[in-house]
């Protein structure tokens, strides 16, 4: 019924954005502990995208000063997720 189904999209909703917000931690607790290694990993991924290596290289340690934006960055194109809004 209407009810049950309304209850188990809110549900899942709720999981999926928990799931993320937890990914998202691990990301930031990874740009804190291993910055050399995410940027590196941006970078490839940017240059599987098509970028060659020298654009995708400037792009991202651009980017990687704002450790915020970066993170949701990582977050859309490493681990195609959206972060949830508050």
């Amino acid at each position: 019924d209407a009810l049950s189904m309304g209850v188990w999209d809110a549900l899942s909703t709720k999981a999926a954005n928990q799931y993320a917000l937890e990914e998202r931690a691990r990301e930031m607790w990874e740009m804190e502990n291993n910055p050399e290694g995410e940027i590196q990993e941006m970078i490839e991924i940017f240059e599987e995208k098509g970028l060659s290596k020298e654009d995708a290289t400037t792009a991202i340690l651009a980017m990687s000063k704002n450790k915020e934006f970066f993170v949701d960055l990582m977050m859309a194109f490493e681990l195609e997720l959206e972060v949830p809004s508050e």
